[in-house]
């Protein structure tokens, strides 16, 4: 065999080699690099945890709102009934009688002891008054602690939405650079089809991970954080009118407390009426705000919970 067919042997030999080595080499290289890829499943769990609590405190929110929206429409019936007796209790006998003839009586108190019996209908009119107003109560501390309950939930929850804002960050950071590095595991197979394609266990392995890894998508993560802060804004709503509904509504109940011995309408009732309106309103828009609080961190989970598969998947096949 002469020289030259001697070299071309060599070379059709040894430059395979080298080319099965150097791919080696730089594929252990990337799977080093691919570590930050093992850490994106423990994180996304993290958040998930995070979009949980949102669900449960919007639940709780809800549920406390619309407590509160409830006992405050009964309360705000006991209230306007306790309000005719108070004026029916305002009358002078003629008047009264006129009332009685009317029917206007019988709307608030069917029970009259005689028709002309104006001192006993009277007495058990201001009877009737003092039931309504303690019902009246009750249902306004069962709102009070209802908005209350709502109202801490909600905040709760906020402050969980806005300190995971962080968590976010560092997850977009680390699944752009998992995501790098995939993607130059990718070309390196497609080198290696071409220059080792005899090294099939090693290109298999690399497009494992390839198809593992397929649907990383770091600006999915940040469309999550943009509901994720959605979130933690309605709850934070709902954690401000549920707190000031709940004081709201201690405050009316504390004034009809102490206006409950006047038999007359007053300024007082004017002004109680007002902070039960306002409590009422609040209420309701705790119960919406809490609701949808509740909705955008459940799209969050099921977001999150997509990513945390593929994440899974992918530090799976990196690990093998």
């Amino acid at each position: 065999m002469n020289k030259i067919a001697v070299i071309f042997s060599i070379a059709c030999f040894t430059v395979p080699a080298v080319a099965d080595d150097e791919i080696s080499v730089l594929f252990s290289e990337l799977q080093n690099n691919a570590k930050i890829c093992d850490e994106l499943p423990s994180q996304i769990n993290k958040i998930k945890l995070s979009a949980g609590i949102g669900i449960g405190t919007g639940a709780i929110g809800t549920i406390g709102g619309t407590t509160a929206v409830v006992t405050g429409m009964m309360k705000s019936k006991q209230d306007k009934k306790a309000s005719d007796i108070r004026a029916l209790l305002a009358m002078n006998e003629d008047d009264f009688e006129k009332a009685v003839d009317q029917g206007k009586v019988t709307e608030v108190f069917k029970n009259l002891t005689n028709q002309n019996d104006t001192e006993n209908n009277k007495a058990a009119l201001s009877k009737e008054k003092q039931e309504i107003n303690e019902k009246s109560q009750k249902l306004g501390n069962i709102r009070t602690i209802s908005s209350g309950v709502a109202g801490v939930a909600n905040t709760g929850g906020a402050i969980v939405s806005f300190m995971s804002a962080k968590d976010f960050d560092k997850i977009i950071s680390d699944m752009d650079e998992c995501e790098m590095v995939v993607e130059k595991i990718d070309n390196l197979k497609s080198r290696a089809e071409v220059e080792t394609p005899d090294d099939t266990s090693t290109i298999e392995k690399m497009q494992t991970i390839v198809d593992s890894c397929k649907g990383l998508n770091s600006g999915n993560i940040k469309d999550i954080k943009n509901k994720m802060f959605a979130a933690g804004v309605a709850s934070s709503i709902g954690g401000v009118t549920g707190i000031t509904g709940a004081i709201l509504s201690a405050s009316a109940v504390k004034k009809e407390k102490g206006d409950a011995s006047i038999a007359t309408k007053s300024k007082a009732e004017g002004g109680t009426k007002g902070l039960n309106t306002a409590s009422n309103i609040l209420a309701a828009g705790t119960a919406v705000a809490s609701a949808t609080g509740a909705v955008l961190s459940g799209v969050t989970l099921v977001g999150l919970n997509k990513n945390s598969d593929i994440a899974g998947k992918c530090a799976d096949a990196l690990d093998k």
